[in-house]
């Protein structure tokens, strides 16, 4: 049905949103709060200044953008197993390694 497939796509464009937004915003909570930011052991600019009242924002921010991550894949993995046990619809064969 074209809701499924509408509802496919907004999940998979979310978790790829996600995927960047979550850890910039990590990373801009982080030097607010007067915080070095590491990655791989190189030190990252601290691309704002220190406002302990944004950092709080951010990383409540932060939060909530990893939550719902972990959520969408939740529902990633149950509309796969949906479409392989349930609907048997052949979408899973697209999906997964031969």
């Amino acid at each position: 049905p074209k809701a499924q497939h509408l509802i496919g796509m907004a999940v998979h464009v979310a978790l790829y949103a996600l995927l960047f937004a979550v850890p910039i915003i990590g990373w801009l909570a982080t030097a607010a709060g007067g915080y070095p930011v590491q990655f791989f052991e190189t030190n990252l600019p601290g691309l704002i200044g220190r406002d302990k009242e944004l950092s709080g924002l951010l990383f409540t921010l932060h939060l909530c953008g990893g939550l719902a991550f972990v959520l969408l894949i939740g529902m990633h993995i149950g509309a796969a197993l949906f479409h392989r046990f349930i609907k048997r619809d052949g979408v899973f064969g697209r999906i997964s390694l031969p």
